[in-house]
């Protein structure tokens, strides 16, 4: 009940820390039901393309470090002896947390904004198919955060793939891809370059990513008077 819904679709504004997003949400009001949604990305940059890190487990691997909202380091699975399609995600975790241990070790991440965004959030292993030639669809994982893994292709994560792809030469203005989750083939999303911008003194696009999602419930929690753990707490 935040929005009111309008058809055929429904525009919501989401102020994300990454600055203002816009999404449109497609509505059918004889159903009630949604469809698909969309959204246009803040401003996208490469920030390093095709660095070469030293990793404690997997030797030297090259990385594109891509801003979509948050910064990634994108690695080609190959490079890392996997295939995101098969590989246990476990292994594609332990690999990872290798890379992105390398990264914070060894590049400096700079973003023009907000000091406060210049940080590694996660690692997207991708399977190397980033040229048209190659087929419009792509998969990947992501491993974000600490250590988890998103169980779609990530919006932010589809948005920094674009922007380096853009900026390496490898996908138009106005050319549209897919990608799907490695390890579930059946989440997909969309990429598309829909804008030429800049970021500071970066040259940046705007990317609108889309997909389905679906509801699937909500929570309540309850703080009582006097349960200290219930003001939260944090297992490793």
């Amino acid at each position: 009940g935040m929005v009111i819904p309008c058809s055929p679709q429904t525009n919501v504004t989401i102020q994300c820390p990454c600055g203002l997003v816009r999404a449109v949400v497609e509505y059918d009001s004889t159903t009630k039901r949604t469809g698909r949604a969309s959204f246009r990305s803040v401003p996208a940059f490469l920030l390093h393309s095709q660095v070469q890190v030293k990793t404690n487990d997997y030797g030297d691997v090259t990385v594109d470090v891509s801003y979509g909202g948050t910064f990634y380091a994108l690695a080609v699975d190959s490079s890392l002896g996997m295939d995101v399609r098969s590989t246990r995600v476990r292994d594609l975790v332990r690999a990872a947390e290798s890379v992105k241990a390398a990264v914070n070790e060894q590049i400096t991440l700079a973003h023009p904004d907000s000091s406060d965004l210049a940080f590694l959030y996660g690692v997207i292993i991708t399977d190397g198919k980033d040229q048209a030639k190659q087929g419009d669809e792509s998969a990947n994982v992501c491993i974000f955060a600490d250590s988890e893994v998103d169980r779609s292709p990530t919006g932010s994560g589809v948005t920094a793939r674009m922007a380096a792809r853009f900026a390496q030469g490898k996908v138009a203005l106005g050319e549209k891809r897919r990608f799907l989750q490695g390890a579930l083939p059946s989440s997909r999303m969309t990429g598309e370059v829909v804008e030429q911008t800049v970021c500071g003194e970066h040259k940046a696009v705007v990317v609108e990513v889309g997909g389905i999602g679906h509801y699937s419930g909500e929570c309540t929690f309850t703080l009582e008077e006097g349960d200290d753990i219930g003001k939260g707490f944090l297992l490793h």
